[in-house]
């Protein structure tokens, strides 16, 4: 559906002229946009919500009975959570925390109970997918494709069903993806508390949290860059950082009564220091304990096995049409990068699941190429196929400007250089999803085999 900007009193049916940047600008009244874009925010969550819903009856389905492993971190974590113990490096207080409210569940065994926080946890990613995707996008069948193909990618999956620590750490992604996104489009003034506060309850979650510091810290710069020169906004952006981290003192007072499975954990500084960093794990950095080795094919066909040759081309063309908006480009695309450089540097034996954010924002390159196509498609129902000759063509049909984004600056602050949008505001929109092969027998099947993490886990 194509929306245009018209001066009072004249309708598309009148040769309403195509109208200057300024009036069209002048022509939206606050309240209009208040009305309309709180039908659209609407609209976006209850989307999120179906998805998320529909995956969480999915994952339901597949869910592993009870143990569904021996000898790996996914019994650990069964164990760990019902009886509040120590959990191994970095010893994942949050994930045990709600291990155990989980436990409480009355439904099936303790280690049901803790599966289905994964369940729980996948499902809420999938719909921050959507959310992230929506944002970045505008588009909402482009931002539902790419979370599906998300939901649906065979290792994400795998880990939905079992106690592992690797969807919630997916969910926390596509969170500081999403708060980081709103933030920077923020109509009164860039906010990066909430990015701040989500970034440090992810670290007091999983480690490779800070593979996405650098990204938001650049697009927080290059959105608001006199940020770096007011130093009075710091401590508060610290201790929303920082406050979450204060979770990790849960290791040391439940060491005063107890210790890891294995024993191995000392409550000392030194003890205590050593586990949260997990500096025992680095070796998986540095060398090669497990003497692993893995090809350029190998990484290929792990990402042909999530998204098949389709989802790799979207991807891709969704990569570089993001090039057009530069700021939000380089946010996804450093991302993607730190999480990818991480997963070919680490050695471990289960490598794979360490690749999950990177597939995550891969997901979202899938719906911005879905979203070019989308444009395209409405260009040529416009000109060639009866779209209404009234209405001007938009100069811009390949944009990927989201909902609610003017040419205006975000704020005094912001100094982000991008072409102007037109006075047509684009909402690309269609009912025909174009169908994502996918590229793994695990997409014919309804459940895939339950992994664990395996040994060499971060």
């Amino acid at each position: 559906m194509l929306l245009t900007l018209s001066p009072p009193g004249r309708g598309k049916g009148e040769g309403a002229p195509y109208p200057s940047n300024r009036s069209a600008m002048e022509l939206s009244t606050p309240v209009n946009r208040s009305a309309g874009e709180g039908r659209e925010e609407a609209w976006t969550v209850v989307i999120a919500a179906a998805l998320a819903i529909a995956s969480l009856a999915l994952y339901l389905r597949t869910l592993a009975p009870s143990v569904a492993t021996i000898f790996d971190d996914s019994l650990e974590f069964q164990l760990v959570g019902p009886t509040l113990s120590i959990a191994h490096p970095t010893g994942y207080p949050l994930y045990t925390l709600l291990a155990w409210l989980f436990s409480r569940i009355p439904v099936g065994d303790a280690a049901y109970r803790v599966n289905l926080l994964s369940a729980v946890a996948a499902a809420a990613a999938v719909g921050m997918v959507y959310l992230a995707a929506h944002q970045w996008t505008g588009s909402r069948l482009a931002a539902a494709i790419g979370s599906v193909v998300f939901a649906l990618s065979p290792i994400f999956w795998s880990q939905a069903t079992i106690a592992e620590v690797y969807a919630l750490h997916a969910f926390f992604v596509a969170l500081i993806l999403w708060v980081t996104l709103r933030g920077g489009d923020s109509r009164l003034a860039p906010s990066w508390f909430l990015p701040a506060a989500c970034l440090g309850f992810s670290l007091a979650h999983h480690r490779m949290t800070l593979l996405l510091v650098p990204a938001v810290v650049v697009f927080a710069l290059w959105t608001t860059p006199s940020l770096f020169l007011q130093p009075r906004r710091w401590p508060r952006l610290a201790v929303a950082f920082l406050a979450p981290l204060l979770l990790y003192l849960y290791i040391p007072l439940r060491g005063l009564a107890t210790t890891s499975l294995d024993g191995t954990y000392r409550n000392t500084w030194a003890g205590f220091w050593g586990w949260v960093t997990a500096s025992g794990y680095n070796v998986f950095l540095s060398g090669n304990p497990f003497g692993v080795h893995y090809d350029a094919r190998f990484y290929f066909n792990l990402f042909l096995a999530q998204f098949g040759w389709v989802g790799l081309v979207l991807g891709t063309l969704g990569f570089l049409a993001m090039l057009r908006e530069p700021r939000r480009w380089a946010l996804v695309a450093l991302a993607f990068a730190a999480n990818l450089a991480f997963g070919l540097a680490y050695r471990a034996a289960d490598v794979d699941v360490f690749f999950i954010p990177a597939f995550l924002l891969w997901a979202i390159f899938v719906a911005a190429g879905v979203a070019v196509l989308l444009g395209v498609f409405r260009v040529i129902w416009d000109r060639f196929l009866g779209g209404d000759s009234r209405t001007p063509p938009h100069p811009y049909p390949l944009s990927l400007k989201g909902r609610g984004e003017s040419s205006l600056p975000l704020s005094d602050e912001s100094t982000e250089a991008e072409s102007p949008l037109p006075p047509a505001l684009v909402l690309m929109r269609s009912s025909h999803a174009s169908p994502l092969g996918r590229g793994s027998a695990a997409s014919s099947t309804l459940s895939p085999q339950g992994r664990g993490k395996g040994e060499g886990g971060a």
